[in-house]
């Protein structure tokens, strides 16, 4: 199989009750939510997006119900071109971006990752590796991060992280999340000096929160 090509296995297979099927690559599962990993809902299909060497080895999957199990395995080796190597670089990859985010807006962070070969991006928050999920999107196999729907617990360190047989690169953006508060007040009276009073009905004040890794500060 030629590297930056795609390569897909499938399975075909009926039985009853429905099979919960699984793929592993070396051992290791796969949930379909890695960089350049693609499992149909049904798990009949694997897909990998723009195959590098790092995506060698032995792929298996396995197909269980009440009535037993079994498995297919698949060999894979990543056949490509002799092209000079070029260490990856991300585009500000020497800076740490500090970005804002309101609550409950979406927001994008950017990868834009070059080498050859086309290195693997993965993400990581204060450290901790991001996986594809609906709440965290990789779009355009990780160059992207979305968040469609900021929550205060979003806040943080995000590193884009990539690799190849190249080398490895990162860039860093920190997260500052920001919401709004809404303070009911009612029957308040203030007595002021001077023999001067003010009374308040049920006014209503907003104030702007920030959200951070360990409290929020307003």
């Amino acid at each position: 199989m030629l590297h930056h090509h795609f390569y897909s296995a499938s399975v075909s297979m009926f039985c009853l009750p429905q099979p919960v099927i699984k793929w592993f690559r070396n051992g290791q599962q796969l949930m379909g939510g890695e960089p350049g990993v693609s499992i149909l809902e049904d798990g009949t299909l694997l897909i990998l997006a723009s195959l590098s060497p790092l995506d060698n080895g032995e792929y298996t999957c396995m197909a269980t119900n009440d009535a037993g199990s079994t498995q297919k395995k698949y060999q894979l080796r990543i056949l490509y071109l002799s092209l000079p190597l070029v260490p990856p670089s991300i585009k500000g990859g020497n800076l740490t971006s500090e970005v804002t985010a309101l609550l409950s807006n979406a927001i994008t962070l950017k990868c834009e990752a070059r080498g050859v070969p086309l290195p693997t991006i993965t993400w990581h928050k204060d450290g901790e590796v991001i996986l594809s999920s609906r709440h965290t999107q990789y779009v355009e196999r990780g160059q992207l991060l979305r968040i469609p729907r900021v929550q205060a617990s979003d806040a943080g360190r995000y590193t884009c992280k990539v690799t190849s047989l190249a080398g490895a690169a990162e860039k860093a953006y920190e997260l500052d999340v920001y919401g709004e508060r809404v303070l009911n007040i009612s029957a308040l009276s203030l007595s002021l000096s001077l023999s001067l009073s003010a009374s308040l009905s049920s006014p209503i004040s907003i104030l702007r929160t920030r959200f951070t890794r360990s409290s929020p500060a307003i």
